[in-house]
């Protein structure tokens, strides 16, 4: 865990839960918990109280995103929102795209989206970028599969 991870956290000993914070929480056995987001967030930060913003607030995220920050492919940062670290050496946008739209039930055709309604906006404004669904669909048009692909899928198969 990082310095500044670690400093946005405080150490409790109720026999279960290690690390607490705001946002989330780290139990013993080294899983990670999103907290519940309280009805009253309205400035779409993730933390605006404690959580996702309510738009982004589903079970099926709260899950991923924990799985993402125990495999330290993203994490919390001190403004309320999350950063990607990717897969590999370097974080990349198409990356975050892919993982994003697993978690939000985007399903490629080549008319668009048959899945879920991807909520770009506020995806974009949780991460801090520009574009995610654009990266999204470039990741299924690419030539090739991605190698970074077979990593986040395997998450979704734990």
């Amino acid at each position: 865990m990082d310095k500044k991870m670690s400093d946005a956290l405080s150490v409790t000993f109720n026999g279960n839960v290690t690390f607490q914070g705001p946002m989330f929480d780290i139990h013993d056995n080294g899983k990670v918990v999103i907290n519940n987001v309280n009805d009253n967030v309205n400035d779409n930060k993730a933390g605006g109280n404690n959580g996702l913003p309510k738009e982004l607030d589903t079970p099926r995220a709260r899950t991923y995103f924990a799985k993402a920050i125990e495999l330290q492919y993203m994490e919390p940062t001190d403004d309320g929102r999350f950063r990607w670290l990717g897969t590999g050496k370097k974080p990349c946008r198409a990356e975050l795209a892919y993982f994003l739209g697993k978690v939000y039930n985007y399903k490629y055709t080549i008319t668009g989206n048959a899945g879920e309604n991807f909520p770009e906006e506020s995806l974009n404004r949780l991460f801090g970028a520009t574009r995610l669904y654009s990266s999204l669909t470039q990741v299924y048009n690419a030539q090739k599969p991605q190698r970074w692909r077979s990593q986040i899928d395997e998450m979704f198969k734990l």
